[in-house]
């Protein structure tokens, strides 16, 4: 049995060893190199003692704020201008808690392979956020000009907003479609 050993470094920890990777499949989290260290166990997150600018936790807070549109967490709020974006804080803290709570997994605000996981898998859930790459050739048929070949259909849930002053609303009915893989020398 192998152990894994945690390493506290401020609001990180650096765990030894590569072991119980997990392949990101969710465009958001897999295009961010601190989420692809810490689905390889490479690296844990740790809540601060006071709300600290770090790398990744953007993508994270993003993740949460497209759960809480749906209404599995609370929304992280950004302020005026953006200003908290990518502080690890209060807010981003409650929001992963409440999602680790909803995921039935170890609530203690971390960010380690177990929350990112579940995450992940949230995420692929609302649909529209899934990385993937078509290495099969395609016929010339299914290239459509100046789109290129389809990758794979893509469908996105009906969904509906409202402003914090309960006036104005946005209502979608959902989309249905294609996700292109864009051939070369085509803008």
């Amino acid at each position: 049995m192998q152990v894994r050993r945690v390493i506290p470094v401020d609001r990180v920890s650096v765990v030894d060893g590569d072991q119980g990777a997990y392949e990101l499949r969710s465009a958001l989290l897999a295009s961010d190199p601190t989420m692809q260290k810490v689905a390889r166990a490479a690296l844990v997150l740790l809540p601060p003692q006071h709300s600290q600018h770090f790398d990744g936790i953007a993508v994270l807070q993003e993740a949460l704020n497209r759960l809480a549109a749906a209404g599995a967490v609370p929304q992280v709020d950004f302020g005026a201008n953006d200003k908290y974006r990518g502080f690890f804080g209060p807010q981003t803290v409650k929001a992963i808690r409440a999602f680790q709570r909803q995921a039935g997994i170890g609530v203690d605000g971390r960010v380690g392979d177990d929350t990112l996981r579940a995450l992940d898998e949230a995420l692929l859930q609302l649909g529209g956020d899934v990385r993937v790459f078509k290495e099969t050739p395609v016929a010339a048929s299914e290239i459509v000009p100046g789109l290129g070949a389809p990758i794979r259909p893509f469908t996105r849930p009906a969904a509906s907003s409202k402003t914090r002053n309960g006036e104005g609303a946005s209502t979608t009915t959902g989309l249905n479609g294609s996700v292109y893989q864009p051939q070369p020398n085509i803008e």
